[in-house]
Order: C-alpha cells, then sequence, then structure tokens
C-alpha cells in the first residue's frame, strides 16, 4: 500500500449498501436526479464553508464558500504558494483544517469512515505520493482492482500501463510515474477527479491520451478539479478559479476572466528596441495593457478598438515585426507571471 497517508483510503465493497446510501445522499439535498431509465444519478458536488488552513511560515488558506456543482473541467489557477494543492488536499480530506468543512458528494472525506463507499466516486492524483520501494506496477493495479471494483482497460492501455507491467514504481521514471498515478486516479471511472498539476513530467505522446480520457469522463457527467499552469487546460474549462496568497480572488468562466483582464485584442511586437518600445507604451498606456514578456515580446491588450489604432501606428514601420490576434484564456498566464491579475477579489 502507499507509504503516504495522503492518498484516501478505500475498501472493497460489495455494493448491497447502494440504496440506503442513495438515499442518504438525497435526503441531505445533494444533487439527485431520476434518469429516464429509472436509475438514480448522483451529480458531483464539492461544497467548501468557512475552510481556513494555517500552515508554515505564516500561510494562510481562506476560502469562506465555494461551491462546485457543475460537470466538466474546474481549472485552479495561481502562482506557487498561492494555496492551490493546499485546497485540493483540503478537499480530499488529507489535510486538518484550522477551521470549517469541506463536503464531497455529501461527505466529509476528513471524518468519513475508511469504508464509505463514497470514497470509489472519487480519483486524485496529489502531489508527493508515493509507494513502497519494491512494489510493482503490476502489483499497483491488483490493489487498485481490489479497492474499486473495477479498472478500466481503456484507461490503463491510453497512458501506456500495460508495458509497465513488470517495473518497480520507484524504478520508473518521472513521466512514466505520472502515467502510473494518473491510471490510479482514473481507471475506476470516478465522478469527481482531483488532479494536481497532471501533465507536470508526462511523456508527450501519452499527453493527448490522457486528455481523451478526461474528456471521456467529463461527457459521462465526471467533475474534474485541476490545478494547472496548462495552456489547453485553460481553453477547455469550464470555469476558472484564481487563487492569491490563500485566497479566492476570481471565480468566472474563463471567456469572461479574460474579457475583463485581457481585453478582446492582444498585439505583439517582436523584439522592440527600448525607443519604439516606450513610443508604444507611450502611444497606448492610457487605452490598453502594456507589458513587456521574458521572451522580449512586447504585448498590448485591449478592446476592439486597439485593433485598428495598433496597425496605424505600426504598420509604417517596415522593420517592425508584429502580429494582431484574438484574445484566449492563455493570455491569462501571462497576467498570472506579471501578477496583474492578483489584485482584486470578485
Amino acid at each position: 500500500m502507499p507509504e503516504t497517508s495522503r492518498t484516501p483510503a478505500v475498501v472493497p465493497s460489495d455494493r448491497s449498501g447502494d440504496l440506503a446510501f442513495l438515499r442518504g445522499l438525497a435526503e441531505a439535498d445533494r444533487d439527485a436526479a431520476m434518469t429516464p431509465g429509472g436509475a438514480v444519478f448522483i451529480g458531483p458536488r464539492v461544497d467548501i464553508e468557512g475552510l481556513v488552513v494555517e500552515g508554515q511560515g505564516g500561510f494562510r488558506l481562506d476560502v469562506s464558500q465555494l461551491s462546485l456543482v457543475d460537470p466538466g473541467k474546474i481549472v485552479f489557477l495561481g502562482a506557487n504558494g498561492s494555496g492551490k494543492s493546499t485546497l485540493l488536499e483540503a478537499i480530499l480530506g488529507l489535510i486538518t483544517p484550522t477551521r470549517g468543512r469541506v463536503r464531497v458528494l455529501g461527505r466529509d472525506l476528513l471524518t468519513a469512515d475508511p469504508a464509505d463507499e463514497i470514497r470509489q466516486m472519487i480519483g486524485a492524483q496529489i502531489q508527493g505520493a508515493t509507494w513502497a520501494s519494491s512494489a510493482k506496477v503490476a502489483e499497483i493495479l491488483s490493489i487498485h482492482r481490489l479497492a474499486y471494483g473495477r479498472s478500466e482497460s481503456y484507461v490503463l492501455e491510453t497512458l501506456g500501463i500495460p508495458e509497465l507491467s513488470r517495473h518497480t514504481y520507484r524504478g520508473l521514471s518521472t513521466g512514466q510515474r505520472r502515467r502510473v498515478d494518473l491510471a490510479v486516479a482514473l481507471a475506476h471511472e470516478p465522478r469527481v477527479i482531483v488532479l494536481d498539476e497532471p501533465v507536470s513530467g508526462l511523456d508527450r505522446r501519452f499527453e493527448d491520451g490522457y486528455r481523451s480520457v478526461l474528456e471521456r469522463r467529463a461527457a459521462d457527467g465526471a467533475m474534474i478539479l485541476v490545478a494547472t499552469h496548462d495552456e489547453r487546460d485553460l481553453a477547455t474549462a469550464q470555469r476558472l478559479i484564481w487563487l492569491s496568497r490563500g485566497r479566492v480572488i476570481h471565480d468566472e468562466a474563463p471567456a469572461a476572466l479574460v474579457d475583463r483582464l485581457i481585453g478582446q485584442q492582444v498585439c505583439t511586437v517582436e523584439d522592440a528596441d527600448p525607443q519604439t518600445a516606450a513610443q508604444l507604451a507611450a502611444r497606448f498606456g492610457s487605452t490598453a495593457k502594456v507589458c513587456r514578456g521574458e521572451d522580449g515580446r512586447l504585448f498590448l491588450s485591449g478592446d476592439d478598438a486597439l485593433r485598428e489604432a495598433f496597425l496605424a501606428t505600426v504598420s509604417p514601420l517596415s522593420s517592425l515585426a508584429y502580429a494582431v490576434r484574438p484574445a484566449r484564456p492563455s493570455d491569462l498566464l501571462r497576467v498570472l507571471d506579471s501578477g496583474a491579475g492578483s489584485g482584486s477579489v470578485s
């Protein structure tokens, strides 16, 4: 079994208590509904109330109220140390908060019985979890099947897990370990999926397969909570929750946040000399957001009127390399790096 207590405990189930379990969730006012065929469907839901986690070095996570009730991908964005991982671990019941409560599908995982069937509806990949040095991948998969009652071959094959089965977990490369971690999180088809920087270290050739698994789970009604700085995750998120210094400062659809923090148009200038950059900043500084990237590019963003004004200004400068395009969610990463988006609470 895992050496760390950070992995949620689960046990096999004979499913005999399902009816009472489902009735209990409905009575607790969870998001339950009947499908046309008569089967009970439990919508994914996470509720956070008055959560405070005090950590080392004066860090404090403070989330007064947050309800996550929608299937699909919810991205948690923020600089390193902003509280993303701490919040995900609190949702999973892996850390004890100073005060407050978190419920997943109506259960507080911190106090729920290890045998509670709710754990079979949750899948998680978190930073720092590991396995015994002698544990082989095949043994880890056997534990997974025993705990959850199923391991979908589609997920395992998509992530290339069979070719790793004879290897020990400790003997794998970083990318191979990440594939195993994701397989353990996803192969039992959970209703709530929690992922912390899932593509960090993941082999490029398996990234598309991983995303196809997530798309299938989202289409089936699962909720995917992912802390990430990956552009593709931002582009496919239904909701974005931005943390700064332990607090939620933005919580809305990515398109709405892009419109508010970036605008509709982004203009870039490649390797502008200091004089040209200063002139453009002076020309557009009052009507657009202007910043310079680490790669030397000058970025200007604003409303649709910026496009024509920018083109009229730079077109006569034949030696200048520039581009104009619509704003997109990945532009939020530049705002994050600059710290410009962390000054307000929405």
